[in-house]
């Protein structure tokens, strides 16, 4: 075999070589959309059903159809994509279902005070801290097939409010969180 003979057989296999892995990186990217992605595709305006939302570890959060309210007001509000709000299921192409696994506010949460150890602690740590903890699924209303889901959790720590402003603040925001991590 002659120089130019192996120079022109590594240039060929070089040359296979990178549009094999642009293919392969082309497959990947394909494969990689998200179904939330693919069921908003070229969609301007989506009807939405919002379920009930829950608490499937028991009673914790102190006001839950306030967390509704905020993700109804806070869909209604969005711009792209625009969402509708269905009154019944089988009108809309999304389902929205919140579960609200933790609500803990520090506040709430005193120890008592039996030792030098947990008095310490307590003058440690700020004093008013909340926490919001909910699994958030989006569904195909149509094969109920699940196009997103995930646990987000938010956190407010503000001394001078209230347990009803608390309230309000963490679901405004982990309502924002789901709008942002969701539907981007």
């Amino acid at each position: 075999m002659t120089l130019n003979g192996l120079q022109e057989m590594m240039f060929r296999t070089l040359s296979f070589l990178i549009l094999f892995s642009f293919f392969g990186l082309f497959l990947v990217w394909a494969m990689g959309r998200a179904p939330l992605e693919e069921a908003l595709h070229g969609k301007e305006t989506l009807h939405v059903y919002v379920l009930d939302v829950t608490e499937s570890r028991g009673k914790t959060h102190p006001d839950i159809s306030s967390l509704e309210r905020e993700l109804k007001k806070q869909l209604t509000q969005e711009k792209n994509p625009t969402f509708v709000l269905a009154r019944k299921l089988d009108e809309a192409n999304l389902v929205i279902q919140c579960d609200v696994v933790e609500y803990f506010s520090r506040e709430e949460d005193r120890r008592d005070p039996k030792g030098p150890g947990s008095m310490a602690l307590d003058a440690m740590v700020q004093k008013d801290m909340a926490r919001l903890q909910a699994d958030f699924w989006v569904k195909d209303a149509k094969t109920k097939k699940r196009l997103w889901h995930k646990r987000l959790a938010v956190v407010v720590s503000q001394d001078d409010l209230s347990l009803k402003e608390k309230v309000r603040k963490l679901n405004q925001q982990l309502v924002e969180r789901f709008l942002k991590e969701s539907f981007g």
